[in-house]
């Protein structure tokens, strides 16, 4: 680099003494004064085009490298497999109709304009048509999810084909492998089983919802079912949807656990996850508080639920049955790729606006948290 640098400098220096060299003999002789100005200026020009392709280099890496320290970008590398502790068994799906689970709510599709209300970060509203579907009234639970891993051999790790379904590890996990079997414990951010399942990744949340008959909700339909679905007028051909910022009432304390009441002492003040947190805030047993239109509970609070689809800003224009894009995350080059995030939806027990029916974020499905879990979706046969 110093080479590159010194060559440029010299390029400088000499364009510039031919310059004036150049207007000296300009006054001599037009022909020769023509080339040695016309030298000089290629001279200068090439060294000014190489400051700028460095600076521009320079300021790429520091872009990249603050990317980096922020988790967005990450290099490709072949996907690192978790060895199981025990050989593989397949999750066999449970023998019943999704329609014998009497927890499942048939949603009659229709057309919605999804999108933002009301928080400021979100996607803009879109039209969407969605066919019929079913969704689960209650977040899947710790004892649902302590069931499926037992009646399935998961490993004691809690990996299976290579993907971890849950954090065993973390500090204050609730499900523990003991004896031979998984088990509930009660924990600093769950208190009994009936409480909605946290630390699963998106792997895990996709493998139950197939052993259970059904599916992760798509986003488009998360949202519809949080809104209270359609009503359809025959008269004037038109869907309606009521607007209510939560899901099933725009008091947020009516139908959510959520940051204020979450925890030991209802809060007062500007929000903050560490308030909720030092205030022994948790996740509380599923259906407690106020159902929705749709006979669901907490579609808003409680934990964020995954979603099927892939990170992305929504499609324009009308769509139907949305499932977002095939894939995540955006290629850089050969080198560097923008992590793949899953959607989650519905915000939490530390959470507040992100409580809203509109409101969206995204996770790196490889991850958990003790606010993340999920609730069973199903298509509807034909």
């Amino acid at each position: 680099m110093k080479t590159e640098l010194l060559g440029g400098k010299k390029n400088i220096i000499i364009g510039s003494l031919l310059l004036v060299v150049g207007l000296i003999l300009f006054s001599f002789s037009f022909f020769i004064g023509l080339i040695y100005l016309i030298i000089s200026i290629v001279l200068i020009s090439k060294y000014n085009k190489k400051d700028e392709i460095d600076n521009r280099a320079i300021v790429e890496k520091e872009i990249m490298d603050e990317a980096k320290k922020l988790g967005l970008v990450e290099e490709t590398r072949p996907k690192k497999q978790i060895a199981p502790l025990t050989p593989i068994k397949e999750i066999t799906p449970i023998n019943t109709s999704i329609k014998e689970n009497k927890n499942m709510v048939f949603i009659k599709g229709g057309k919605f304009e999804m999108g933002y209300l009301s928080n400021s970060k979100g996607d803009p509203a879109h039209k969407v048509t969605l066919d019929d579907f079913y969704i689960n009234k209650y977040q899947v639970t710790h004892a649902e999810f302590v069931e499926f891993l037992n009646i399935n051999e998961i490993a004691k790790n809690g990996v299976y084909n290579g993907n971890l379904l849950i954090d065993l590890k973390a500090q204050f996990a609730t499900i523990v492998y003991r004896n031979g079997k998984f088990n509930f414990v009660k924990g600093k951010y769950a208190e009994k089983d009936s409480c909605p399942v946290v630390l699963v990744t998106w792997a895990g949340a996709h493998e139950y919802c197939k052993w259970a008959g059904g599916r992760l909700p798509s986003e488009a339909e998360w949202e519809y079912a949080a809104r209270g679905g359609t009503k359809y007028d025959e008269t004037y051909n038109w869907y309606s949807m009521d607007r209510y910022r939560f899901s099933g009432s725009d008091d947020i304390n009516e139908v959510a656990w959520y940051w204020r009441n979450s925890g030991d002492y209802r809060l007062k003040g500007d929000w903050a996850e560490s308030r909720a947190k030092d205030n022994n805030g948790r996740t509380h047993p599923v259906g407690a508080m106020k159902k929705n239109q749709l006979g669901l509970y907490d579609m808003s609070g409680n934990v964020w639920e995954w979603c099927n689809d892939w990170y992305a800003r929504y499609e324009t224009g009308e769509v139907t049955n949305p499932q977002g894009p095939e894939t995540g995350g955006t290629l850089l080059g050969n080198v560097i790729v923008i992590k793949p995030m899953k959607v989650i939806r519905g915000g939490s027990w530390y959470n507040d606006s992100s409580c809203e029916t509109t409101a969206r974020e995204s996770k790196i499905p490889t991850e958990s948290g003790y606010g993340v879990g999920f609730r069973l979706g199903a298509s509807v046969e034909r």
